[in-house]
């Protein structure tokens, strides 16, 4: 599985889950019950996601100071290397967690 296609598929996921909330925002409260009751998968996933995002920038400005750093070759790739395997899991937890909603 390429990376970058998790990626773009995590992404378009928040964003369909943040159109929902925006469009639930805008309805008025007697259409809101069945609105929420047809989506609630896919609302229920708004705060797992937004983690995951916020987690995976984080992880990814860490891989950044690191690079940045004047240190020996293979002390960087030892960081770099467990940096990239939380990515990883952090990108295989939301792709399993989040089919069944999607």
């Amino acid at each position: 599985m390429r990376p970058g296609v998790n990626a773009k598929n995590r992404h378009g996921r928040l964003k369909e889950v943040n159109q929902l909330v925006a469009s639930l925002k805008e309805l008025r409260i007697w259409e809101r019950a069945e609105f929420i009751t047809e989506h609630r998968n896919k609302l229920a996933q708004r705060h797992p996601l937004n983690q995951a995002s916020r987690c995976l920038s984080e992880l990814r400005k860490q891989r950044e100071r690191i690079l940045a750093e004047d240190i020996p070759h293979k002390a960087n790739q030892l960081k770099l290397d467990v940096i990239q395997k939380r990515i990883n899991a952090v990108a295989v937890r939301v792709s399993q967690t989040f089919e069944a909603a999607f």
